[in-house]
């Protein structure tokens, strides 16, 4: 599993210097790169205020789009995981919603590097998308496993002594 979690981040970090040199500037949607500058020349009396400025605006690349769409989702759907794992008294309960969290995780950084793995493949970087594709698998075959393994002991509860 480490073995496999280092392999995955160095497939990432290939990955976006990949995606930095993509551009399409027509239909992708604009993000407005925040920046501060001097409001008022600093004096002796008053010192500088830091006001935001806007710059120019950053094109998103198609992928980039899709990845953050995925994101997203994540996020809201995590948020919703968390909330019932806070109201949740049972200690079965909050077992299945931690499961449903880790699946979550696990079915993100699939679609992640699906996106990733199409777009290399578009893209002409045939080599790139098949170790994309190869960690996709490796992901989905360690999800398999983990499923038809025996449910973990269950944790003693901690008593007050």
């Amino acid at each position: 599993m480490k073995r496999t979690f280092v392999f995955l981040l160095l497939l990432v970090s290939l990955a976006v210097p990949a995606l930095a040199a993509e551009s399409t500037p027509a239909a992708s949607p604009v993000v407005e790169a925040p920046a501060t500058a001097p409001a008022v020349a600093a004096t002796a009396e008053t010192p500088a205020a830091t006001v935001p400025v806007r710059t120019a605006k950053r094109v998103l690349t198609p992928l980039q789009v899709a990845m953050n769409a995925v994101i997203e989702s994540e996020q809201a759907q995590m948020a919703a995981l968390k909330a019932r794992l806070s109201a949740t008294k049972d200690h079965a309960a909050a077992e299945a919603v931690q499961r449903e969290i880790e699946q979550l995780k696990t079915d993100t950084e699939v679609q992640l590097l699906s996106l990733q793995a199409t777009n290399h493949r578009q893209n002409g970087r045939v080599a790139a998308a098949t170790q994309l594709e190869e960690s996709v698998r490796s992901l989905r075959a360690a999800q398999s496993a983990k499923m038809l393994s025996p449910q973990r002991p269950a944790v003693p509860a901690v008593t007050a002594r």
